[in-house]
């Protein structure tokens, strides 16, 4: 849950001081390693110590306000290194410069920037939430039989529809129908109609989307179109589902769900720091500071993503990376590691071990929410891609059982109504005997555009398989789920597809099983089966429910 405002600051204060309260303590480490390593000579344990403090400084510091303690304690780590390269004279100038920066480093510690560091740049992220749909249409278009038809046809995908035959008249209904889609012809009002749709939006307090439609295909109206905002281009003659399919496309709301995100760093007070900055932006944040806790919350969790600390003292960063990729579950899961180092060999060598990103500390918080947001995103939509069907882009067979399997258990937890449909397009062989696979697909479609359209956000759709579809209806009895699918197949049966110059209807059956009649998802989809098979045997065009008791 994100912080209020007040308490946003309150802990952003509270990571401040306990951050500089630690700076002593890590200060005197360093120092009485060193101290030990010129007493009694080099040793694994002493360099280490201030090789891991330093490179925790390098990273961390200048995000609380100590740049300056950042940049000497980088220049420590790397004077370190290269004296435990060097020998005789030149080891004693470099340690030489080492006593040296241990007293900077000191200084610096005690010594924060007047301008306060990157923490005090979180922000709290305002979460709104989706406005609804606007389905009102504007056709504009001098073909008045092509306008109605279109208008007619869009009404059955439950899109409200305006027709007009001049620019003139449609500016002048402008701020009555207040579209939020406009179709309009580029070749109205002596060509300029592209202009029109600009002018038209302008005047919107909501930019509609805009769809120029064009007698001709050519390359200056298609910039003109690209210039004006317009998110289509449309040929004559094209027909309703095909400006269905592009609402859909870019209808698609955001997931509400947050993004999962998993911290993994030693370091308390940067994991706290990482976990209260991806909070704002309103993610689901889980930290891990031992990594031997990593699989655990994994396991538990499911992250989208793990932002994955370079070096710990328990084992490093790229180690966990091949771990977490041992694991089937996870060999996806974007791994972004986040550290101090800058050299790039190094981070290209982290990379090769199943990374997908490197970013380096410090960081401004809007770049590290960015970058996390971004790679959550893309995963998303990979996922997407893995679980939808190619023509339809709907849920293919696999995931809808899947989600069937999901959302039955829900019900039963809740004690709700769940309405598993199965639908089959009628003689569809006939389609594609009579006018060829590519009309059926564009029935396929169209269909499956129908659907989208008309269904709840909540409702599931998927191809089960060739012209079979299933929905899922949670929280719905079997009673309104039949209504539904009643006032679908009547709906649908008027749509009008169009094969060259000819033009056809289509129809299908439907059979419905529900919870809690059925008590498992093996059963549902046996009964809705059956009550289908039923509906085709009875004359098609039907839908039927499942018996039971």
């Amino acid at each position: 849950m994100k912080s209020a405002p007040n308490s946003l600051e309150s802990r952003i204060q509270e990571l401040h001081s306990d951050y500089t309260n630690q700076l002593p303590g890590k200060i005197s480490r360093i120092q009485i390693a060193w101290n030990n390593i010129c007493e009694q000579g080099w040793s694994e344990e002493h360099t280490s110590t201030i090789s891991t403090i330093c490179h925790g400084l390098a990273g961390s510091a200048k995000t609380f306000g100590f740049s300056a303690l950042s940049k000497s304690a980088r220049v420590l780590e790397e004077l370190l290194e290269e004296t435990q390269r060097s020998q005789g004279t030149q080891q004693e100038a470099l340690a030489t410069q080492i006593s040296q920066m241990m007293h900077t480093i000191a200084h610096h510690a005690s010594r924060p920037d007047r301008r306060q560091g990157l923490f005090s740049r979180i922000t709290m992220t305002q979460q709104t939430e989706p406005q609804p749909i606007n389905r009102t249409v504007a056709i504009v278009d001098s073909d008045r039989e092509f306008a109605t038809n279109l208008a007619t046809q869009m009404g059955y995908f439950d899109l409200q529809a305006h027709t007009y035959t001049s620019t003139t008249a449609f500016l002048a209904d402008l701020n009555e129908t207040l579209p939020g889609i406009l179709v309009i012809s580029a070749q109205l009002s002596k060509g300029n109609g592209i202009a029109v749709a600009s002018e038209a939006a302008s005047r919107l307090a909501e930019r509609p989307r805009i769809l120029i439609s064009s007698d001709l295909d050519d390359m200056k109206l298609r910039l003109a179109c690209v210039r004006a905002g317009g998110e289509a281009f449309l040929v004559k003659p094209f027909e309703a589902t095909q400006v269905i399919a592009l609402i859909n496309k870019t209808d698609t709301c955001p997931s509400k769900e947050p993004y999962r995100v998993m911290v993994v760093d030693d370091s308390l007070t940067m994991s706290q720091l990482f976990t209260l900055t991806l909070e704002q932006a309103g993610m689901d944040v889980r930290t891990v500071n031992d990594p031997m806790d990593m699989l655990n919350v994994m396991l538990d969790f499911h992250p989208e993503l793990i932002l994955l600390d370079m070096y710990m003292p328990q084992c490093d960063g790229d180690d966990l990376a091949k771990v977490i990729r041992q694991h089937e579950a996870f060999f996806s899961t974007p791994i972004v590691f986040l550290s101090a180092e800058t050299d790039f060999e190094r981070q290209l060598s982290a990379l090769s071990t199943g990374g997908d990103d490197f970013l380096t500390k410090p960081i401004e918080p809007a770049h590290l929410v960015q970058a996390v947001s971004s790679r959550v995103q893309r995963s998303r939509q990979l996922h997407s891609l893995m679980v939808r069907d190619g023509l339809t882009g709907l849920l293919n067979h696999t995931e809808s059982k899947r989600q069937l399997d999901i959302l039955l258990e829900r019900a039963k937890r809740a004690n709700t109504p769940l309405c598993f449909a199965m639908l089959d397009i009628d003689h569809f062989k006939r389609v594609n005997d009579a006018h060829g696979h590519p009309v059926g697909d564009r029935v396929i479609k169209s269909l499956s555009h129908f659907l989208q359209q008309r269904l709840r956000k909540t409702d599931v759709v998927g191809r089960y398989g060739g012209e079979e579809f299933v929905i899922i209806f949670p929280d719905t009895t079997e009673s309104d789920g039949q209504r539904v699918m009643e006032e679908l197949r009547e709906k649908f049966a008027m749509v009008t597809h169009h094969a060259g110059d000819q033009s056809f209807q289509c129809t299908f059956s439907c059979g419905i099983a529900t919870f809690p009649h059925f008590s498992n998802a093996t059963e549902i989809v046996d009964r809705a089966d059956q009550a289908l098979y039923s509906a085709k045997n009875q004359g098609r065009n039907k839908v039927i429910a499942a018996a039971h008791r």
